[in-house]
C-alpha cells in the first residue's frame, strides 16, 4: 500500500498538481487551482468530522476520519461502535490541563486503521486497545509523560506502522510477533530488544535510541535480515560524553537503503557509507568527525540532502569540502556548528543542484564561501542567528 501511494503522490507531483517544498524535510503542498476544489470536495462529501472531546455527545455514524480536541483530563465524548477509520487527538489551542488517558471505549472502535496521538499529552494508553485488530498506525510520537505501552499492543498484529516518543517508553517483550510492521521510530534499547526484532524482516524504517559501541555486532547481525531497509537512524543519549555510536562494520546495506541518520560521536565515517550509491539523504549530529571525513562525502553521487548538525568542529571550511563535480544531486544543505568562522570558497561548478542552504547557530561565521553567486540554482539561503558583519553588508 505504501509503494503505490508513493507512486501515485510522484505521478501528482509530476502533472504539478501537488509540489515539494524546497528544504531538509519532504514535505509537500497542494498548489492552486487543485487546493481550492480538494477543500470543496472535502466539503461536499464530509468525510472529516471535528469534535470537542469535553462535550458529552455520540458521534454521527457517517463519521470516518474523525479528529476529537481536547481541553480537560478526560475525553467525554461517546464513540460507541461507529465505523471510524481514522481517529487524531489534539490538545486544544489554550488548553492547560493535560490529557490524563483515553477512555476504554476506545476499544469499540474495530474498524479503526489509524490512531493518531501525536501531542496528545497522554499519561496512558488504555488496555482495550488489544481490540483494534485492524489498527495499521499508531503514531504517539510526542506523549511526553506517557512511559509504558499497555501489553495489549501485542495483539495488533496487522500493526505496520508503529511511531514512539523521543522520550523513553517501555516497549513490552515480544515485540517480534507484529510481523507487520514497517517502520519502528524511536525505541530504546533494553535486554533482547534486538534479538526480538530480527524477526521483523519487514521492516523499511528503523530508529534506535540510546544505542553504544557494545551493541555493534548484535545491531549488525539484526539489521542485516532486513533486506528491505530504506531507512535507518542510530541514536545515542550523551552527545558530549565519549561514548561511541556503533559503526556497524560488518553491515553491508541492501540496495533499498536510502536514508541514514547518525547521532553520536565517531572516530570515523563508517566504510559502508562512503561506498552508499543510492544514499540520498544522510544526518550526522555530535559526530566530532575530522575535516577528512567530511570531505568524501561529496563524492556520494545521488545525495539529495545533507544535515551536518555539529558534526565537524572546525573553525574554517575550505573549498575541498566540495570541490568541482562535488555534491552532483545534492538540493538541500544545512549546516550547523557554533565554531565556525568561515567558509573560504565554493569552486565554479560544485554543488550544482543546490536549492536551500541554511547555517543554523553558525553564530560566529562572518564570511560566506567566495563562489556562492555561481550557484545559480540556489533558491533559499537561510542563516538563523545573523552576525553583525554579515547583517551590516546585507544592508548595502
Amino acid at each position: 500500500m505504501e509503494d503505490i501511494a508513493e507512486e501515485n503522490i510522484n505521478q501528482l507531483v509530476d502533472q504539478g498538481m501537488i509540489r515539494v517544498k524546497i528544504g531538509l524535510r519532504n514535505e509537500l503542498e497542494v498548489v492552486e487551482p487543485y487546493y481550492k476544489i480538494c477543500l470543496l470536495k472535502l466539503q461536499q462529501g464530509e468525510p472529516i468530522k471535528w469534535y470537542r472531546g469535553d462535550s458529552d455527545y455520540n458521534l454521527p455514524e457517517c463519521a470516518r476520519i474523525v479528529l476529537v480536541h481536547y481541553r480537560g483530563e478526560t475525553i467525554t465524548t461517546s464513540f460507541n461502535d461507529n465505523p471510524i477509520v481514522s481517529l487524531f487527538v489534539i490538545k486544544a489551542r489554550g488548553a492547560i490541563v493535560p490529557l490524563k488517558s483515553l477512555p476504554e471505549e476506545i476499544g469499540d472502535l474495530i474498524n479503526l486503521r489509524y490512531l493518531g496521538l501525536k501531542h496528545s499529552a497522554l499519561d496512558e494508553i488504555p488496555e482495550s486497545i488489544c481490540n483494534l485488530l485492524n489498527l495499521q498506525t499508531l503514531d504517539i510520537r510526542w506523549p511526553m509523560r506517557l512511559r509504558v505501552l499497555p501489553s495489549g499492543i501485542l495483539k495488533l498484529v496487522q500493526l505496520r506502522h508503529l511511531m514512539l516518543s523521543m522520550n523513553e517508553i517501555k516497549v513490552p517483550s515480544g515485540i517480534d510477533i507484529l510481523t507487520n510492521l514497517q517502520s519502528l521510530t524511536n525505541l530504546f534499547i533494553r535486554p533482547g530488544i534486538i534479538q526480538e526484532l530480527r524477526s521483523l524482516t519487514q521492516l523499511k524504517k528503523l530508529k534506535f535510541m540510546d544505542v553504544s559501541e557494545e551493541h555493534d555486532s548484535e545491531l549488525s547481525a539484526c539489521i542485516m535480515k532486513m533486506t528491505g531497509l530504506v531507512s535507518l537512524s542510530l541514536d545515542t543519549t550523551g552527545y558530549e560524553d565519549d561514548e561511541l555510536l556503533p559503526t556497524l562494520e560488518s553491515f553491508s546495506p541492501p540496495p533499498s537503503f536510502r536514508k541514514l541518520r547518525l547521532y553520536g560521536r565517531l572516530m570515523d565515517l563508517p566504510n559502508w557509507v562512503c561506498s552508499m550509491e543510492n544514499l540520498t539523504k544522510l544526518t550526522l549530529g555530535y559526530s566530532f568527525l575530522s575535516e577528512e571525513a567530511i570531505y568524501v562525502l561529496q563524492f556520494l553521487p545521488n545525495l539529495k540532502h545533507l544535515a551536518l548538525w555539529e558534526a565537524c568542529k572546525v573553525k574554517v571550511i575550505n573549498k575541498e569540502f566540495c570541490q568541482v563535480g562535488g555534491f552532483p544531486k545534492l538540493e538541500a544543505l544545512l549546516i550547523a556548528n557554533q565554531n565556525l568562522l568561515e567558509w573560504t570558497e565554493i569552486e565554479d561548478g560544485a554543488l550544482p543542484s543546490l536549492a536551500f542552504l541554511k547555517f543554523h547557530c553558525c553564530s560566529q561565521l562572518r564570511i560566506l564561501p567566495k563562489g556562492l553567486q555561481c550557484v545559480t540554482t540556489l533558491k533559499v539561503l537561510n542563516m538563523f542567528p545573523l552576525h553583525p558583519d554579515l547583517k551590516r553588508e546585507a544592508n548595502t
